[in-house]
């Protein structure tokens, strides 16, 4: 290997505090002790790529809740529907609900999420019913040149893709309503109104499948593409793993 590291999960004191105090909240703190404080990465120097390899160590209860169930490997599925192009960056995952609850619930995740719900008009149990167990996010540089939408060809032809299965319709419903609720109450705020100045990111969606992207177009593409497409290569060859994440 180059280059290795360890860390045991002692903070930096070359951080500044604002960093620090982010670092040692109570959420945060949450979330660190379900991936696990002691860390290791061994990283190379490859013809044309830097491979890095990162390992976490949980708790021996949190390992204890990986170990009860079943491995996921990765559903390619939405990749099939990605628009032609160079793939800039990509996350590729899938994740098992029921180790997800169980894994908030032991590190106190689930309760952080419990009591924001006084202050927000959100319920975040409804993304988990909504939708179903993987999730794609890419963002694609277009390899066409001329049937290309204005708004993607503003961008220098730079696709964004979100997209999950819905697993629940009516869940899926009632989500919407309340994001859209939660909006609606943000933008009547002056300082709500600032933050959403200009986000008008574009949602399509059918009864099986929701994408969000900055084009209408590209979200449409997306929805009617029929799915036939092979899965890249290189990722149907890390399919044992949960989640992809690349780069380029």
């Amino acid at each position: 290997a180059d280059i290795k590291t360890w860390n045991n999960g002692v903070s930096n004191p070359l951080l500044g505090n604002k960093v620090m105090g982010l670092l040692t909240s109570s959420a945060f703190s949450k979330l660190m002790s379900v991936a696990g404080k002691t860390k290791t990465s061994i990283v190379n120097f490859e013809s044309g790529k830097i491979v890095m390899q990162n390992n976490t160590y949980p708790s021996d209860e949190v390992a204890a809740i990986y170990k009860k169930y079943p491995a996921t490997t990765l559903n390619t599925d939405l990749t099939r529907r990605l628009p032609k192009g160079d793939i800039l960056a990509i996350i590729n995952t899938t994740y098992n609900p029921q180790m997800g609850m169980e894994l908030m619930q032991k590190s106190g995740i689930k309760e952080t999420l419990e009591e924001l719900k006084n202050p927000m008009p959100f319920d975040f149990n409804l993304i988990a019913s909504a939708f179903g167990n993987n999730m794609l996010l890419a963002v694609i540089k277009s390899d066409e040149t001329i049937a290309v939408d204005s708004l993607t060809k503003s961008m220098d032809g730079i696709k964004l893709v979100i997209a999950m299965p819905i697993a629940n319709k009516v869940k899926f419903d009632e989500l919407r309503a309340t994001v859209k609720q939660l909006m609606d109450s943000m933008q009547q705020g002056e300082g709500g109104s600032k933050m959403l100045k200009g986000m008008k990111p574009a949602i399509k969606y059918t009864d099986s499948l929701f994408v969000l992207s900055l084009s209408p177009d590209v979200a449409s593409d997306f929805i009617n593409n029929t799915g036939t497409e092979l899965a890249l290569d290189w990722l149907q060859a890390k399919n044992q793993y949960p989640m992809v994440m690349a780069i380029n």
